[in-house]
């Protein structure tokens, strides 16, 4: 679920739409991917003291190719991407600000097999209480990975040809709109490096202690609320 985790929180939190051919989206996607999920992969390493991941060109072309079935080559990096992703021509590698996950997690249901590939249904739901209430519906068609042949010890084995946010209903739109307004103004306020070309490591660094800290808070409140409520109830 990680890769289509990551263009799901892209395409939401940056009101974006799966574009493989758009370098911004290309490399924003990416980010999220490599930035939140990167140290899966055995040759991503992080840099001593810093929340900068290296990860090799080979092994971002490997992330690039699971986002995009697509894929034909890495983009110029656009300068929106200044202050979260470089590149070191000297070790042939890119630095990567690492991310965090945030309040939601991802869930496939309703997985069909058709001649495009795997259909599912992926839902990007909250983790600010125990309900996990839907945020955002994605129809999403997977086909094995073309760079199967040519990776060793492979982590993804699909790659993704599509991913289409799913209609609602009113009431439930109306939820999902509240509850990703809450979740973008929590990572707003918490994590102002995102895309922010002026913002250093050192602040970055800061932004995501702050982000962890009101995650707990947030956490605890949402459970003991749930708590009294329950009691209430009884």
């Amino acid at each position: 679920t990680a890769p289509v985790d990551a263009l799901a929180r892209c395409m939401l939190e940056n009101k974006l739409d799966y574009d493989p051919a758009d370098s911004e989206f290309f490399w924003i996607a990416l980010y999220y991917f490599t930035g939140g999920y990167g140290l899966e992969h055995p040759m991503v390493g992080q840099e001593e003291g810093s929340y900068q991941l290296s990860i090799p060109t080979s092994v971002m072309e490997e992330h690039a190719s699971v986002l995009f079935a697509e894929y034909d080559h890495l983009f110029d990096l656009p300068s929106i991407m200044k202050g979260n992703v470089s590149y070191d021509p000297d070790v042939d590698a890119y630095f990567v600000s690492r991310g965090d996950i945030g309040l939601s997690e991802m869930k496939f249901t309703d997985y069909e097999k058709t001649d495009e590939g795997h259909k599912v249904t992926a839902k990007l739901v909250s983790t600010m209480d125990e309900e996990e209430e839907l945020i955002q519906a994605y129809e999403v068609t997977l086909v094995d990975n073309p760079a199967a042949e040519n990776v060793d010890n492979l982590l993804y084995f699909y790659s993704v040809a599509s991913i289409v946010p799913m209609q609602m209903d009113g009431a439930e739109a109306a939820t999902a709109t509240t509850r990703a307004k809450a979740i973008n103004r929590i990572l707003f306020i918490c994590c102002p490096f995102s895309f922010n070309p002026d913002k250093d490591n050192k602040k970055a660094a800061l932004s995501r202690l702050i982000m962890r800290l009101w995650l707990c808070l947030i956490r605890n409140y949402c459970f003991t609320r749930q708590r009294i409520q329950s009691r209430a109830h009884t």
